[in-house]
C-alpha cells in the first residue's frame, strides 16, 4: 500500500476551494422537494436524516451530477451511492469516515472530483489512487502517513525560507528553501514529511550523511555550492525524483546514486566529473540527464540501460567515442553532444529512432554512418564545425527534418537524396568546399532560408527556380556573375539587398 502511495501520480488538493461547483448547490432545496421532479435535479445537498430515503429513491435521480454529503456524521460511505451513472462531483468532507473500501470506483466512471477532506482516513486504497491519477482528489485533514504529492500539487504548497519558523512545526513542512548557507542546519531529520529541499546558491563544502534520513524527499537542489562529494547515504532517498547538484566541484559520484530508483531528473552540469559510475544504468525511471561542461572521457556500457531517458546533454566534455549500448536509448528525443572529440558515431547510433533534436557541433566527425538515415523523426540537426567531407545518401530519409546546419565542414558535394527532405526549411552550408548544388535541391518546396557563404559556387542548377518559398539566400558577392542572379531574381520576384561582402535574396510577399 505504501508503495502505491509513492508511485502513483494523482491530483491531490489540500484545500477545498477547488470544489467550487459543489459549493454552488442550492442548499434551500430539500430532498422532498427534489423528489417531485427528480429527473430535473442535477445538484443536491443532503442532511443526515435524508440519506436513507435518498438511497431508496436514488434511481430516480438520473441526471444528478453533484452530490453533497458533507457534515452528515458518516462513519463510512453509504452502500449503493455508486449507482449514479452521471455523477461528476461527490463531497464527503467533514465526516467521521475511517474506511472507504465500500466505494466502488469501478462504477463511478463519470466521477471527476471526490472530496474526502476532514475525515479519519489512515490509508487510501490503491485502486482509488489509480482511478484518480488524472482527476481531483481532496484529502486535507486526514491521518494518512507519508502521503506523496504529485509535482503539480507540491509546487502549490508554501515554501519555508526561515529555518526558525520551519522548526516550530517541522511535521507540516513540505517545502524548504535555504540559501547562502555555510553549513548544514542541525536536526534536519526532524522534517519527516519534507518533500522539496533547496540548498542552492550557498557555500556548503559537505553534505552530512543525515540527508539520507529524509525519506519523503522528492526534490533536492544543491546547485552552486562548494561540495566536493555527495555522501553514500544519498542513495537512501528512495522517493527522490529530481536531483540538481550542478556547479559543484564534485569530481566523482558515489555508486549509491544508482539506488535512486524513482529519479526522473538528474542535473550535474559543470561538476568537474571525469567519469560516471556504472551504477547510473540502474536509474531506469530517469527521463532527463544533464552532464554538460565536465571532463568525462568515456561513458559506461550501462548507459544503454536508461530506457526511459528522453533528454541527454553531454556538451563540452572530452568524449572521443560512445558506448555501443547507446542505441538502447529508444525513447531519447533530444541529444546534445556539442564540443567533444568524437571522430565517429558507431552503428548503434542509428537505433535512436525517436530523436527529434541532435546537436553534434564542434566535434571531429569526418563521416556519418549509413544508419544515420534511420533517424527519421529528426527535426533539428546541428553538425557545424566538424570534418565532414561527404554525406551518406541515406540522409535523404530524414523527411521530417526542418533545420540542417552543416557550416564549417569540408563538404565538396551534397547527395542527390537531399531533395527527399520535403520538410526542410533552413539549410546552412556556410564555409564548405561546394562548387555545385545537386539538381534535386529544387524539390525542397518548403525551403525558406539557404546560406552558401564562403563556398566556391560556380553556378546554380536549373531547378533552383522551383524554390518558390525561399525567403533568404546568402552568398558571396564575388560569385555573383557566375550565379546569374538576374535570372534568379526574375524567377523568384525577389529583391537583392547588399550587406557587406554578402547579398541576400528576400522574397517579397504579394509580388
Amino acid at each position: 500500500m505504501k508503495k502505491l502511495l509513492y508511485l502513483l501520480i494523482f491530483t491531490v488538493f489540500y484545500d477545498v476551494q477547488g470544489f467550487s461547483q459543489v459549493n454552488n448547490i442550492d442548499y434551500s432545496l430539500s430532498l422532498k422537494e427534489a423528489l417531485k421532479n427528480p429527473e430535473e435535479i442535477t445538484r443536491l445537498k443532503l442532511k443526515p436524516d435524508d440519506i436513507k430515503l435518498f438511497l431508496k429513491k436514488k434511481e430516480q435521480f438520473k441526471n444528478l451530477k453533484s452530490l453533497d454529503l458533507s457534515n452528515c456524521n458518516l462513519n463510512s460511505i453509504p452502500e449503493g451511492i455508486t449507482n449514479l451513472p452521471v455523477l461528476k462531483e461527490l463531497n464527503l468532507a467533514n465526516n467521521q469516515i475511517t474506511d472507504i473500501t465500500t466505494l466502488n470506483i469501478g462504477m463511478l466512471d463519470s466521477l471527476s472530483s471526490l472530496n474526502l477532506s476532514n475525515n479519519k482516513l489512515t490509508t487510501i486504497p490503491g485502486n482509488l489512487l489509480n482511478a484518480f491519477r488524472e482527476k481531483d482528489l481532496y484529502l486535507k485533514d486526514n491521518q494518512i502517513p507519508n502521503l506523496s504529492f504529485g509535482e503539480k500539487e507540491l509546487s502549490q504548497l508554501p515554501v519555508y525560507t526561515d529555518l526558525k519558523e520551519a522548526y516550530k512545526n517541522p511535521g507540516k513542512v513540505y517545502r524548504l528553501a535555504l540559501s547562502n548557507l555555510t553549513e548544514m542546519p542541525k536536526d534536519l531529520d526532524k522534517f519527516k514529511n519534507l518533500q522539496d529541499l533547496s540548498l542552492s546558491n550557498g557555500y556548503l563544502k559537505e553534505l552530512p550523511a543525515q540527508i539520507g534520513e529524509l525519506k519523503s524527499l522528492q526534490k533536492l537542489s544543491l546547485a552552486n555550492n562548494q561540495l566536493t562529494a555527495l555522501p553514500a547515504s544519498i542513495g537512501k532517498l528512495s522517493q527522490l525524483k529530481e536531483l540538481n547538484s550542478s556547479l559543484n566541484p564534485l569530481k566523482q559520484l558515489p555508486s549509491e546514486i544508482g539506488d535512486l530508483k524513482q529519479l526522473k531528473v538528474l542535473e550535474l552540469h559543470a561538476c568537474n566529473l571525469k567519469e560516471i559510475p556504472a551504477s547510473i544504468g540502474q536509474l531506469e525511471a530517469l527521463k532527463s540527464l544533464r552532464l554538460s561542461e565536465n571532463l568525462i572521457g568515456d561513458l559506461p556500457e550501462s548507459f544503454g540501460n536508461l530506457l526511459n531517458l528522453k533528454s541527454l546533454t553531454l556538451a563540452r566534455n572530452q568524449l572521443s567515442t560512445l558506448p555501443e549500448s547507446i542505441g538502447g536509448l529508444k525513447k531519447l528525443e533530444n541529444f546534445t553532444l556539442g564540443n567533444n572529440q568524437l571522430k565517429e558515431l558507431g552503428k548503434g547510433f542509428g537505433d535512436l529512432k525517436n530523436l527529434r533534436g541532435l546537436d553534434l557541433s564542434s566535434n571531429q566527425l569526418s563521416k556519418l554512418p549509413v544508419e544515420f538515415g534511420n533517424l527519421t523523426e529528426l527535426k533539428n540537426l546541428e553538425l557545424p564545425d566538424n570534418k565532414l567531407q561527404k554525406l551518406p545518401e541515406s540522409l535523404g530519409n530524414l523527411k521530417n527534418l526542418q533545420n540542417l546546419n552543416l557550416q564549417a565542414n569540408s563538404l565538396t558535394k551534397l547527395p542527390e537524396s537531399l531533395g527527399r527532405m520535403e520538410s526542410l526549411k533552413d539549410l546552412k552550408l556556410w564555409n564548405n568546399k561546394l562548387d555545385v548544388l545537386p539538381e534535386s535541391i529544387g524539390k525542397l518546396k518548403n525551403l525558406h532560408s539557404l546560406e552558401l557563404l564562403e563556398n566556391p559556387i560556380k553556378g546554380l542548377p536549373d531547378s533552383f527556380s522551383n524554390l518558390q518559398n525561399l525567403r533568404s539566400f546568402q552568398f558571396d558577392t564575388k560569385f555573383l556573375d557566375k550565379i546569374g542572379i538576374a535570372k534568379l531574381q526574375d524567377n523568384l520576384k525577389g529583391t537583392l539587398l547588399p550587406s557587406g561582402q554578402t547579398r541576400a535574396l528576400i522574397k517579397s510577399f504579394g509580388l
